[in-house]
């Protein structure tokens, strides 16, 4: 192999290489610890269109902040970057056709539960 091509393989081989390093994530983007999933059922049927809203509460328990809010879709589902610690949010659940509201610590909502015709389901899967 002459010198010309092998300096070429070379720096084909280096272009190559450097397309494989993962990019750094920007200094203003939040990294998610994980998603949260929540599915609402209403006397066994998925319920679409109920607010979810995930909102930062202080070391005193009050709100604190801007909350983020999705709406469950048609199979009842919605799901929310977990952007804080389970401990400093609280979980808002709004039907406002059916007159239900919840609002509980994330860290004593995950789970399964029944409350008289809903049924719902929190859980935190990893990003």
């Amino acid at each position: 192999m002459n010198k010309k091509a092998l300096l070429l393989s070379l720096l084909l081989l280096q272009t190559v290489a450097w397309g494989q390093i993962p990019r750094p994530t920007p200094p203003g983007e939040p990294v998610a610890y994980g998603i949260v999933q929540v599915q609402v059922l209403k006397e066994e049927r998925p319920l679409p269109g109920v607010w979810v809203t995930l909102q930062p509460v202080a070391a005193n328990g009050l709100p604190n902040g801007k909350g983020l809010v999705r709406w469950t879709d048609g199979k009842g589902e919605a799901s929310l970057p977990l952007l804080r610690p389970l401990r400093s949010l609280l979980l808002i659940l709004r039907d406002a056709g059916g007159g239900f509201c919840l609002q509980i610590p994330l860290d004593q909502a995950l789970g399964t539960w029944t409350l008289g015709p809903y049924h719902l389901e929190v859980r935190v899967a990893l990003p």
